[in-house]
């Protein structure tokens, strides 16, 4: 969930555990049968004793096209209607991008060194993570040769940054996170056997800011069961604001890998008619002004995919 309190700013310790005693108790949380939302959360609440933080994001990626399918974020300051936009800014920044990550080599790895300490060089930072008080991000990326099941950004607010020992540290999770993601993705898939619930088409349909026009009635029942929330509550169609903002990315020139296709499908119903673009990100007014056509997507059988627990 996200908070919506304004003006954190939190003091951060040095770590407090040896590399090998994270990840040895990482693969022991991961080693348990836990559905994929609890393991994260529990993850979430190893980590933060070792490398502390003020917000984060641990969504699950779809392994092919590495668009996330099922977030689980706590964002300190950031208020529901800015959801969509901090989504979109996150696909159209080139730094800190997890398939540029992954593509690198590398297991972890901050916005201040990927900047070279200047974090306004982030179209997401300039654009959002600025307004909010954040100095720096940590991102460590979950994959092995079968795809890329997840990522972990780790946010610091009020001038704290990640130093080398923390990245690290970070750095050790990938191995056996990976292998947890992946099992727990595993153990969602039902029995070919069971009869599932039909809940008919889900279709949503998104305005070029990103913000629902329209869905079908079975939309809202998809999204409450591919990613429910911990309050009662509308369900919040963040898998819908992944697939769209990673089609806008394509859009301006900077795809995922290969096809878009975690859970849901979408298609623009009219492409925009310029290509603006601003050294390794677009310009943020050209990716944030109202532009021609909508985003559709369609939630194929979330629930085979993702269960309710």
């Amino acid at each position: 969930m996200l908070s919506q309190i304004q003006g954190i700013s939190a003091a951060y310790a040095g770590p407090v555990a040896a590399s090998h005693e994270l990840a040895d108790r990482a693969a022991a949380v991961c080693r348990r049968p836990l559905p994929a939302k609890a393991l994260r959360e529990e993850l979430v609440a190893l980590v933060r004793r070792a490398v502390p933080f003020g917000g984060y994001n641990f969504p699950l990626t779809d392994p092919v096209s590495r668009v996330g399918t099922s977030p689980l974020a706590d964002v300190p300051g950031l208020s529901w209607p800015r959801l969509p936009a901090l989504i979109c800014f996150r696909y159209l920044t080139s730094f800190c991008r997890w398939d540029h990550v992954l593509e690198a080599g590398v297991a972890a790895t901050s916005l201040m060194h990927e900047t070279d300490g200047h974090p306004g060089r982030s179209l997401l930072w300039r654009e959002v993570q600025s307004q909010l008080g954040v100095s720096d991000t940590a991102l460590v990326v979950f994959a092995d040769r079968h795809g890329c099941w997840g990522l972990l950004d780790l946010w610091r607010y009020g001038g704290g940054s990640f130093n080398a020992d923390e990245l690290r540290l970070l750095a050790t999770l990938a191995r056996p996170v990976t292998a947890g993601l992946r099992a727990a993705i595993a153990r969602t898939f039902v029995d070919p056997g069971r009869q599932l619930h039909p809940i008919g088409p889900a279709v949503v349909v998104l305005d070029p800011g990103l913000q629902v026009r329209i869905q079908t009635e079975a939309a809202a029942d998809a999204l409450l069961r591919l990613n429910p929330p911990d309050e009662p509550m509308a369900p919040i169609p963040a898998a819908a604001y992944n697939i769209a903002a990673a089609l806008v990315a394509q859009e301006y020139g900077m795809p995922r890998d290969r096809r878009a296709n975690g859970g849901v499908r979408a298609h623009r119903q009219r492409p925009p008619q310029s290509h603006p673009g601003q050294d390794r990100s677009p310009h943020p007014a050209a990716a944030s002004r109202p532009r021609t056509g909508h985003a559709v997507t369609a939630l194929r059988n979330p629930i085979s995919l993702h269960p309710p627990r």
